[in-house]
């Protein structure tokens, strides 16, 4: 995907912020998903992670910050109305509403911690995914979180790709977090909401109160945590949505402060490796995964949703890598197997941690 694909209040903003634009990840095809695929060989085992038709990847329920809330309630496109119905009603139920985010039902996080991997269970369909469209698709899509809008199931550059969304995905979990917060600074929220909304950072996350587990609303805690703000919990958001989508990018950035700055900095260093397709001196055999199908090879490295399928005379010339530079290797593959092995099929291997550089 390219940042254009981004939910669209980043969209500007990343592109400003790394200077350039994200290649697309053509692999991740969602509305024809890889990961329900079949097998290359029905006779073989297969070593792709596969998911269940009904969620897709979408066996994860986001926890959406007061703006995000706010911008699909503030949505005109009649394709957002499922999703603003299930947010409507969450909203006005104020169960694990809070000023900072409309947050994930504890039953649910304890069943997602205990889930053996993404896509594996119906009981886990996000509620703002929707069956009916097309297939299945992403309610929230124009409006996802970091965690969602930074996720692919493969990466065109293996590993590298990989690295880059993960620190993408950090420094937009920081700027969440940032900026949400920046919008209890020009809502007026009281001292005394304040102090009941930031977060007590000695609460264990993974035990909760029965009335939290029943997704019982305890009504002086909730009239305590919103302030003067209660009873207009839906208003609130919609300003939170409409402040934040007034922000220039580096107005934005600032807002993030150091951490925001810092996780740039990472995050540029991951685009630039991205962008580049230049080898080191010299590489060697990595570890990974192989189930052999004819003259090909399934081979698994950087991730089990994505094999790379390779000739299996691939795997016979990685030998020739040790002890050797990259360009020693491809001479001698040239001279002694007669087969010429060229720079970006190194490049490939290298990405999908099938070789792996020496330092």
């Amino acid at each position: 995907m390219s940042s254009a694909i981004l939910p669209s209040l980043y969209a500007n903003w990343v592109e400003e912020w790394l200077d350039g634009s994200i290649p697309p990840e053509t692999e991740a095809t969602c509305q024809e998903c890889a990961l329900l695929a079949e097998p290359p060989s029905p006779s073989a085992r297969d070593l792709t992670r596969r998911i269940h038709p009904r969620t897709k990847c979408c066996s994860y329920y986001p926890s959406l910050t007061n703006f995000q809330v706010g911008r699909i309630l503030n949505e005109t496109d009649p394709t957002a109305a499922p999703a603003q119905n299930v947010i409507a009603a969450r909203v006005q139920a104020r169960f694990m509403a809070t000023p900072l985010a409309l947050d994930v039902p504890p039953a649910y996080h304890l069943l997602y911690a205990k889930s053996p991997y993404m896509g594996s269970a119906l009981k886990l369909q996000c509620p703002y995914y929707v069956e009916e469209s097309l297939g299945g698709a992403c309610g929230i899509w124009r409006h996802r979180n970091a965690i969602c809008m930074t996720w692919f199931c493969k990466h065109n550059r293996g590993q590298v790709g990989y690295t880059f969304w993960k620190a993408l995905e950090y420094l937009l979990q920081q700027m969440e977090d940032a900026l949400s917060k920046w919008c209890l600074t020009r809502l007026e929220m009281t001292d005394d909401s304040l102090a009941q909304i930031l977060p007590d950072r000695r609460r264990d996350d993974t035990k909760f109160t029965p009335q939290e587990l029943d997704e019982v609303v305890d009504e002086q805690a909730h009239r305590a945590l919103w302030g003067n703000w209660a009873g207009r919990e839906a208003e609130f958001y919609r300003e939170c949505g409409r402040l934040v989508s007034a922000l220039a990018a580096q107005r934005a950035l600032e807002i993030g402060g150091a951490d925001a700055a810092l996780r740039l900095r990472v995050a540029r260093q991951a685009y630039g490796a991205l962008l580049s397709l230049d080898l080191p001196r010299a590489v060697r055999p990595g570890s990974f995964q192989i189930q052999p199908l004819g003259n090909e090879v399934q081979i698994v490295s950087y991730r089990e949703y994505a094999p790379l399928l390779l000739p299996s005379v691939v795997l016979n010339l990685l030998p020739y890598f040790e002890g050797r530079t990259v360009d020693e290797a491809i001479k001698a593959i040239d001279e002694q197997e007669q087969i010429e092995m060229e720079p970006a099929l190194v490049r490939k291997l290298l990405d999908f941690e099938i070789l792996v550089a020496v330092e």
